[in-house]
């Protein structure tokens, strides 16, 4: 996350070393509190936390990352990944056919989500007991709009383009050993 404030940062033509001070709050527990204390000025975080914010009134939303609306070095950003070793996926058919099983799932889920993304709320209601249903509605609103389980060459070769320039990663990394074609597959 903090490569992504700092790209972010030097996009704006600011120096991410010199022009800001860059604080750690913590957890989701420490952003509100953080912002209400006045012990930071911004704040870049993720949900529950960015809605949590909004609504009390302790900041604004001034670019979001989940949308098209940033700089395009911060457009088409891949998040969370589901991963297996070679080693795994080679040793029987068995695993095979359940990350490739897991692989459809996950596609399938990501249609019905941005078909309708209520289907989110149950489950956000059970990883945020606390968060009010309204907001978990509205997280689910702006999240199913930008989740994409497809992990293609372009967001690979873009993602080398973001770790190399932030100092991440010397080289980058061949779409072919991060992605099975076998699992790719899966998501079509």
């Amino acid at each position: 996350m903090i490569c992504f404030l700092r790209i972010a940062l030097r996009d704006a033509g600011l120096n991410p070393d010199t022009d800001v001070t860059i604080v750690a709050t913590g957890g989701l527990n420490g952003h509100l509190p953080a912002l209400q204390a006045g012990r930071v000025d911004a704040q870049m975080t993720w949900e529950p936390a960015t809605v949590t914010i909004t609504h009390e009134g302790a900041g604004n939303v001034f670019m979001d990352l989940r949308t098209d609306d940033v700089p395009e070095t911060l457009q088409n950003l891949l998040g969370s990944s589901l991963q297996a070793t070679d080693e795994w996926l080679n040793a029987s058919e068995e695993n095979l056919e359940k990350a490739k099983a897991a692989a459809r799932a996950i596609a399938e889920a990501a249609r019905d989500i941005k078909a309708d993304p209520s289907l989110m709320v149950s489950t956000l209601q059970q990883i945020f007991p606390s968060v009010p249903d309204d907001l978990l509605a509205e997280i689910a609103q702006v999240e199913a709009a930008a989740y994409n389980p497809v992990i293609t060459a372009q967001a690979i070769a873009h993602m080398n383009d973001v770790y190399v320039e932030a100092g991440l990663i010397a080289a980058p990394v061949a779409f072919d050993d991060l992605v099975d074609p076998r699992l790719a597959a899966e998501w079509e």
